[in-house]
């Protein structure tokens, strides 16, 4: 385990390969970055596996992935609870498997699921889970930026998601 903390990055309970490049206030946490991975100026990663060559961004948070050897992101993306391929290209201002709200509830305020508003006592919080539905992304897909794929989307390997794009349900496309 690597633990280092000062003014440029931040390594908290992670394996880092000395290969690996960090570069300003970037933040490991509770993760693996192997070889000759790069994350970038302000990008977080918490709880996430990242293979060989990946490369992280600027200003980026990935959160309970595991991303494939030698796939990219743009800056400004967030993924959480994804399991990325090998070979993906993901352009800027992504998003890959963000929480979302139950609007079956009586409310969407988190005041049902958080005692700080005081509402609620804890006993009686409902129980929340934000990333109950993984995402799975194949094999050398290309997403472009501003694309937002939700909670619990397959994407095939080869797939090509468009500029802006909203994905809501499974994407199995092979492009050639």
């Amino acid at each position: 385990m690597n633990d280092k903390k000062d003014d440029n990055v931040f390594i908290i309970d992670s394996m880092v390969a000395d290969s690996a490049r960090l570069f300003f206030r970037a933040e490991v946490k509770e993760s693996e970055v192997n070889e000759m991975c790069i994350v970038g100026d302000h990008s977080r990663v918490r709880q996430s596996i990242l293979s060989e060559y990946v490369s992280i961004d600027r200003n980026n948070l990935i959160m309970g992935c595991n991303v494939g050897r030698y796939t990219y992101t743009g800056p400004f993306d967030m993924l959480f609870n994804s399991v990325i391929g090998n070979f993906c290209s993901i352009s800027y201002g992504v998003t890959i498997g963000p929480p979302e709200h139950d609007y079956n509830k009586i409310s969407t305020h988190p005041f049902l699921y958080n005692g700080r508003y005081g509402i609620l006592n804890n006993e009686n919080l409902l129980p929340v889970s934000k990333f109950d539905k993984p995402c799975n992304i194949g094999h050398d897909v290309w997403i472009g930026c501003n694309v937002t794929v939700l909670r619990g989307v397959t994407i095939g390997n080869g797939a090509v998601l468009l500029v802006q794009m909203l994905l809501l349900i499974k994407m199995s496309l092979h492009m050639q």
